[in-house]
């Protein structure tokens, strides 16, 4: 038992910090201390949740760190702007294949974040629904359910998971393949291109090992 319970708080730390470096590197300008991550931990984390480390990402980091301000460049037209990004990064854009931002299903979102006392940092500047944010939450219910394997609370560890596939289903699986090919076509190679990648296959490995275990 003791062995399992191991495993599984790698498994909950693994995944905490995965989608974690998804909301860091997508959600900010990258610097050389943004970009600095450690590729051995990255490996091990996602042999942890059983995802085959192809190497892209480890490839896309070396080459940013190469050229911090080519990548910054970069970052700015995927998610800033001036023009409006052709590969846009809220949820919202692609569940109603409409351009305008903050509409019912920013609401949704808010709604989930609200049910599970999270408040974005950067509330309300940015809109609920934006990639880094959603995969920022779901980085802290790993965050909750980890604390509370620690603390052997298992109802809350059973809450934490079920809110986790309730926000995969619910929203980060019904557009992150759609936002993950559009951002490759527009900066294919790159590092967004192949961190979007990797996090989308997190999020359906995710849903599948945590649906597994309530079957």
């Amino acid at each position: 038992m003791e062995q399992l319970e191991l495993a599984t708080e790698e498994m909950q730390a693994a995944r905490r910090y995965l989608y974690a470096l998804g909301q860091v590197l997508l959600g900010n300008e990258p610097t050389a201390d943004r970009l600095a991550v450690d590729e051995e931990l990255l490996s091990e984390a996602l042999a942890i949740v059983g995802l085959e480390d192809d190497g892209a990402l480890a490839v896309a980091l070396a080459a940013a760190r190469e050229d911090v301000d080519g990548t910054a460049a970069l970052w700015t037209k995927l998610f800033i702007g001036p023009a409006t990004p052709a590969a846009t990064p809220w949820e919202s854009t692609y569940r109603s294949r409409s351009k305008a931002l903050f509409r019912q299903e920013t609401l949704e979102v808010r709604n989930a974040y609200r049910a599970q006392g999270f408040l974005p940092r950067a509330y309300p500047r940015v809109a609920d629904d934006h990639i880094a944010l959603e995969l920022g939450f779901m980085a802290a219910l790993a965050e909750k359910s980890l604390e509370s394997l620690q603390g052997g609370d298992g109802r809350a560890v059973r809450d934490a998971e079920e809110a986790s596939l309730g926000f995969l289903n619910d929203h980060l699986l019904r557009w992150i393949d759609d936002y993950a090919a559009d951002l490759s076509a527009q900066a294919p190679s790159s590092l967004y291109a192949a961190l979007i990648q990797l996090i989308a296959r997190l999020a359906r490995r995710d849903a599948a090992v945590i649906a597994q275990r309530f079957e």
